[in-house]
């Protein structure tokens, strides 16, 4: 079974706008608890869509950030010094 890795990352990636858009409706009215649980929703799915990317291959059934960031191969720096306060 060969697998359409362009669509892949858009299913994955439209997944997680979409999530955002729930997030910005939430934050309108004020319903901060679920603002922030869509949220991490959608940086779930958006490393979904990194994950399918750089292993071309479908994505694993987690909801562990740090492992799809680690299959991601999205590259973080372990330096405080380039940490960021929100």
């Amino acid at each position: 079974m060969t697998m359409d890795v362009v669509k892949q990352v858009e299913h994955w990636w439209h997944s997680a706008e979409e999530e955002m858009e729930f997030v910005e409706f939430a934050r309108h009215w004020r319903h901060t608890r679920q603002a922030l649980f869509h949220t991490h929703l959608a940086v779930e799915l958006a490393l979904k869509a990194a994950v399918c990317k750089a292993t071309e291959d479908v994505p694993p059934k987690t909801q562990d950030l740090i492992n799809l960031v680690d299959l991601s191969k999205i590259p973080i720096s372990n330096n405080k010094d380039d940490s960021w306060v929100v």
